[in-house]
């Protein structure tokens, strides 16, 4: 009963820190501290194959894995500013200025599209949210989600009015063209309708 409670005390003194020997130091960590390392390590193990293939990309380029990833964005920057020159009319001024704001707005812009993701998630990329969506958003100064549940509704809205008009249409068009028929009434010319109506 003794040596029970001996090992109980030296197995709570054990768990209230451990030391170990790192890089020629003693260093003492609490079980805690272990158990952030142990979460660590694991989220390492998930992207280690990834890091190691474009290490691999970065050695092919004669680069460092920070340099690849800088000279990566330093094309898609250079991707997106040819892009705008072009909608601007070669106005290199003008595509600077907004170039600028999407870097400013990015991190702001990105957070306000992992809101819209969690609610559809079928939108993988942010290019798939129209660009009324963002303009609305920003003119209003209103969350791009509220936005984007506007827009839907008033496509919805829009297809319904559509479809209401063109039955309407429909419905108006097989009214007179059986106006006609009765006239000079021919059961050929009624089927010939009929079929083409569906109805």
């Amino acid at each position: 009963m003794e040596n029970e409670e001996k090992v109980l005390t030296e197995n709570d003194e054990n768990t209230s820190s451990v030391s170990v020997l790192l890089e020629g130091e003693e260093k003492t960590f609490t079980p805690e501290e272990i158990a952030g390392f142990i979460e660590k390590s694991e989220k390492f193990d998930l992207i280690d194959s990834e890091y190691n293939r474009l290490k691999g990309m970065a050695d092919k380029a004669s680069l460092s894995v920070e340099e690849f990833l800088n000279s990566l964005e330093n094309r898609d920057k250079e991707n997106r500013r040819t892009i705008l020159l072009q909608k601007c009319s070669g106005d290199e001024e003008l595509a600077d200025y907004i170039l600028g704001l999407e870097e400013k707005n990015s991190s702001k812009t990105d957070a306000a599209f992992i809101e819209v993701q969690r609610y559809f998630p079928n939108i993988k990329n942010i290019d798939e949210i129209p660009s009324e969506v963002f303009k609305a958003a920003s003119v209003k100064g209103s969350n791009l989600l509220n936005e984007y549940l506007r827009y839907l509704q008033l496509a919805k809205l829009t297809l319904k009015a559509f479809e209401k008009n063109n039955i309407e249409a429909k419905l108006a068009s097989v009214g007179s063209q059986r106006e006609a028929i009765s006239q000079d009434f021919d059961p050929a010319k009624l089927q010939f309708i009929k079929g083409i109506w569906n109805k």
